[in-house]
């Protein structure tokens, strides 16, 4: 098959983009890929995500006209985030949708051989749902946020825009989601059929070095035991705030926190760590290009997002046998599945979530029974395994 995905830019630092590069490549030992990034001035680096030399990379420039000198239309999108909050789909016809963009999307897609094309993200998926009955291949969207940050999350995303998505959305050939209660969320409240297919994770090379090795790590014989945090500092959605109340509460035990990430919110952070003095406990790292080190070296990941798509680097991290406590939000319930692989923690309980890290890490044999099935949790959402969910889905199997 001749597979498109199309996306704002593959190449910035982002799950998103990881997730992508390795859809990508893991589809493209038996199909021909290619990627149409409609960003300008991209700049190609397939180290980043180790992502194949048998992936085509387009940025063609008459795809980086999408969304630009509309001045006008973006101011009236962020008044009606902010303020209007209009549902109507006259309005939102006009600030989202473009005659100009999808002139460059039908002639640029009819140009190529595609049999098919994904957008990533529902603002891609809209757009491409909007022409689809003009297009030669099928067309299909690939959602990366959960329902509730998407349509329900006051002031962002498309909040009360659930009528251009339904008109859009319901074009495509299909919707692809991250999680099982999406799927329900997306035919309960939208009618649209999403199917869900998790995301694949691939990270550093070695597998089984660490598939044995990690669980018989001695914890007793650990003078500091090291909790990680990976993502981007946001303190909205990542729960920075619920991250400092935790830290602090864990502060009298032997562990060290790594966190890992950049983003707006990065002073917040440092100012929190120092105010509270928790500057001997907490490492905060910045981007960090190699996570693998970070990942081999850490006894516990931690997530307090308040919304979470999937939560990637959970799954990242289940690689070399760490498990993880995390907020119960879709994704990382969707992870932990019925595997010991992780514990949630009921929103936005700090004084549970502290003492569901000292469960881990407290009692050597609790721990070895959560790396144990970690490592095994690990191997479902393998490339190969996801690729081929995606190839049955997309032939109709």
């Amino acid at each position: 098959m001749n597979i498109a995905f199309i996306t704002e830019d593959i190449f910035g630092i982002g799950g998103v983009q990881r997730v992508v590069s390795t859809l990508a490549s893991a589809l493209a030992s038996e199909n021909n890929v290619s990627v149409i990034c409609i960003k300008k001035g991209i700049t190609i680096d397939r180290n980043i995500y180790s992502l194949d030399s048998k992936v085509d990379i387009l940025n063609p420039d008459q795809l980086k006209k999408i969304n630009s000198k509309q001045y006008l239309k973006k101011m009236l999108r962020v008044l009606n985030k902010k303020i209007f909050g209009m549902t109507n789909i006259i309005p939102l016809e006009f600030m989202y949708i473009t005659k100009k963009d999808q002139r460059y999307l039908i002639d640029y897609i009819n140009s190529k051989n595609f049999d098919l094309v994904i957008a990533v993200q529902l603002k891609l998926s809209i757009l491409l749902g909007s022409v689809s009955e003009r297009l030669k291949p099928k067309c299909y969207g690939w959602q990366h946020n959960t329902f509730e940050a998407y349509f329900e999350t006051p002031h962002r995303y498309y909040w009360k825009q659930q009528s251009l998505a339904i008109k859009y959305l319901s074009k495509l050939n299909g919707c692809i989601v991250l999680t099982k209660e999406d799927e329900k969320k997306y035919k309960e409240k939208l009618g649209i059929s999403a199917t869900c297919i998790y995301n694949p994770v691939s990270v550093g090379q070695n597998l089984n070095e660490f598939r044995e090795k990690k669980p018989l790590i001695s914890l007793k014989k650990k003078i500091d035991k090291k909790i990680i945090f990976v993502g981007r500092l946001v303190r909205e959605q990542k729960g920075l705030d619920y991250l400092i109340e935790i830290i602090e509460k864990c502060k009298l035990h032997n562990y060290t926190f790594e966190i890992i990430g950049n983003g707006p919110d990065m002073s917040f952070l440092q100012n929190s760590v120092s105010k509270n003095g928790l500057d001997k406990v907490v490492n905060v790292l910045g981007e960090q290009k190699n996570l693998e080190r970070y990942y081999k070296d850490a006894d516990l990941i931690i997530s307090t997002s308040k919304w979470e798509g999937f939560g990637l680097t959970l799954v990242e991290a289940m690689k070399y046998g760490v498990p993880f406590v995390a907020f119960n939000n879709n994704g990382p319930s969707e992870i932990l599945g019925n595997n010991n692989c992780g514990i949630l923690v009921n929103k936005f309980n700090t004084d549970e979530f502290a003492s569901s890290i000292s469960r881990i890490l407290d009692d050597e044999n609790i721990y070895n029974v959560y790396s144990q099935a970690a490592l095994d949790r690990y191997d479902d959402f393998s490339p190969a395994i996801i690729a081929q969910y995606w190839i049955d889905y997309l032939n109709g199997d």
